[in-house]
Order: structure tokens, then C-alpha cells, then sequence
């Protein structure tokens, strides 16, 4: 027991000891880039992230939206929907209360 109480103690300062180096760090490249904005120079590195696609765009930058189909009249049909997610709820409790609004949905309608 005492063993284990020692191994995590020392596993808790090396963990201290790294956060501090870590926020050392930050500072130090936050004190950096604000001179470098302030001397006007662009900043030595951006971070990146991946795409859909797998490739990498600079932090910030924002995908260009997809086009849209048009009519051949150049309006857009006022039948189109568009959405930018989709959910799959596994629960047949949620499912089942689903499907019972859209069958009073469509009764009212019909009815």
C-alpha cells in the first residue's frame, strides 16, 4: 500500500513538473508572437489541421461552401433543403415517439 502511495506521488510531481514546462512554453511562444506582431514580421509557423479531404489548411481559414444546383431559370427551387448534419438516434423509446408525431401529423393533415 505504501508502495503504491509512493510510485503515485512521484508519478504526480513528474506530471507537475512537465504542466509547468508545458505553460512555460506557451508563454514563451505568446511573448514571441506578440513581437512579432509587433514588429509587423508574419508569424514563424501556423497551426494546422486536417481536412476532409486529408489535406491541411491553416487555423481559421474556412472551407469554401459547395456550390448549388440552380435552375435553369438561375432562381433556386423553393423545394430544396439543405442541412449540415446528421444524427442516428439507436433508441427505439426515442424512435417510437418519432413516429408517433409524424402519424398525428399526417391525420391531422388527412383528417
Amino acid at each position: 500500500m505504501e508502495a503504491d502511495m509512493n510510485r503515485l506521488l512521484k508519478q504526480w510531481e513528474e506530471l507537475t513538473k512537465r504542466k509547468e514546462k508545458v505553460i512555460r512554453k506557451r508563454e514563451q511562444l505568446a511573448r514571441e508572437e506578440l513581437e512579432r506582431e509587433d514588429e509587423g514580421t508574419p508569424t514563424r509557423r501556423r497551426a494546422r489541421r486536417p481536412t476532409k479531404r486529408g489535406g491541411i489548411r491553416p487555423r481559421g481559414q474556412v472551407p469554401p461552401k459547395p456550390r448549388r444546383r440552380r435552375c435553369p431559370t438561375g432562381r433556386a427551387p423553393s423545394w430544396e433543403y439543405e442541412t449540415q448534419r446528421q444524427v442516428l438516434v439507436r433508441s427505439w423509446r426515442v424512435g417510437v415517439v418519432c413516429r408517433i408525431i409524424q402519424l398525428g401529423v399526417l391525420a391531422y393533415i388527412i383528417g
